[in-house]
């Protein structure tokens, strides 16, 4: 940017630039005992019901079971058949590889030997299995580590389909990071119950389905367009009402909607 360019935009934005510059900031949200809309409440309650049935009820696409770093489509591939990623379905991996470093060398003392290799020297901070045959190219019997550190590793295979041996079954966090509050999973799926059933999914459309065709469009257009109005007047608008009219129009027309939800959510549950 030239200091003429500079200038020009500088005096634009003069002409709009408040006195004092904290009058940018918006004033803080004013709190109310009653809501302007709180009579409301009990009757636009089929909109969470809507809410539901417009929802995607597809199992939540996480990484789990995926190496670290492969939890995007790469890009020179030219499907992208991956969804986009959600901050609410993702199951983030932890630890990390800086986490397990920091949490595995704190406090062990390590001898670097003639090809490089370090390994870890016994200490208070490192413990150690049962004994098992070596295998080959070692003989005899060895012990594998049973904790480094604050990281505590798997010394024996599970029978089950568990962790192996070698494998991380917990840690502690270091002090720069703290995880949440709580028992944690050291490993293991998801809980069942976070993603529904194929027949949930199936019943949840074919009930999606026939709301859709008994609604009428003005109530489709309502319902629809109240999952992401700002307000009433948008709901009018919407429906073709404008100006002052919209507000009125869109309230009621919401409401009527609503009130066409209900009948026709009870008699599919009856």
């Amino acid at each position: 940017m030239t200091p003429t360019e500079f200038r020009i935009q500088y005096e634009g934005w003069q002409k709009t630039n408040p006195a004092n510059d904290s009058d940018i900031l918006p004033s803080p949200a004013r709190h109310s005992a009653l809501p302007r809309h709180s009579a409301l409440a009990k009757e636009l309650k089929p909109l969470l019901a809507w809410r539901d049935y417009c929802g995607s009820l597809e199992p939540v696409a996480t990484n789990w079971m995926m190496a670290d770093n492969d939890n995007t489509t790469d890009m020179d591939d030219e499907r992208q058949t991956t969804v986009p990623q959600s901050v609410d379905c993702e199951i983030e991996i932890r630890p990390s590889v800086d986490e397990l470093v920091v949490s595995a060398t704190t406090g062990v003392e390590f001898e670097t030997r003639a090809d490089g290799t370090k390994i870890p020297l016994p200490g208070p901070n490192v413990d150690y299995g049962p004994e098992y045959p070596a295998r080959p190219p070692l003989t005899g019997k060895v012990r594998a580590i049973a904790r480094l550190g604050s990281v505590r590793l798997c010394t024996e295979d599970s029978k089950d389909g568990g962790p192996t041996r070698g494998s991380v079954i917990s840690w502690s966090p270091a002090e720069r990071y703290r995880g949440p509050k709580g028992p944690q999973r050291a490993w293991g799926p998801p809980p069942p119950d976070e993603a529904p059933s194929p027949e949930e999914i199936c019943l949840r459309r074919e009930q999606a389905s026939i709301l859709r065709s008994a609604l009428s469009q003005n109530d489709l257009v309502a319902l629809d367009t109240a999952m992401r109005a700002k307000n009433f007047a948008d709901i009018g608008r919407a429906l073709g009402a404008d100006r002052k009219t919209a507000e009125r129009r869109g309230k009621l027309k919401l409401i009527e909607a609503c009130k066409n939800l209900s009948v026709l959510t009870k008699q599919l549950a009856a």
